[in-house]
């Protein structure tokens, strides 16, 4: 259920996305409108994703799924923030690519923890999403 999810909220934030066009603003809006409309329309399978407390690393397909969808919302958050003037970006954004995210927000797999500093993440400088909480 919880791979189905991730495939599926793959395809939404896609779409949603559209590489970007017209431009990075409306794409990000539409992909978070897209976000919030899967988690609506798809209780069961959203809660498989990120209630259920499945250990992703024990399962490469549901791993990699899950991947795919962040992708996207990383590849967005980065587009977007290329469009800001330097000085504007948030910390450590030029180094990201690595990481879900850079900054103190949170958690995709639980809205009420903060992403962490730790060893954990491929760049090294917070938990990976999947184990930040």
């Amino acid at each position: 259920m919880a791979l189905r999810g991730f495939e599926r909220l793959a395809e939404a934030l896609a779409a949603a996305w559209n590489e970007g066009r017209p431009d990075a603003l409306r794409g990000f809006e539409a992909l978070g409108r897209a976000y919030l409309a899967f988690a609506r329309r798809e209780p069961a399978h959203y809660a498989a994703m990120f209630e259920t407390r499945i250990p992703f690393e024990a399962y490469p397909g549901l791993l990699a799924a899950s991947d795919r969808a962040f992708a996207i919302l990383r590849d967005a958050a980065d587009r977007l923030t290329a469009t800001l003037p330097r000085a504007g970006r948030p910390p450590g954004s030029d180094d990201r690519a690595a990481c879900v995210g850079d900054v103190a927000t949170a958690s995709p797999r639980c809205s009420s923890a903060p992403i962490r500093r730790g060893a954990n993440c491929r760049c090294r400088r917070r938990t990976c999403w999947r184990r930040a909480c």
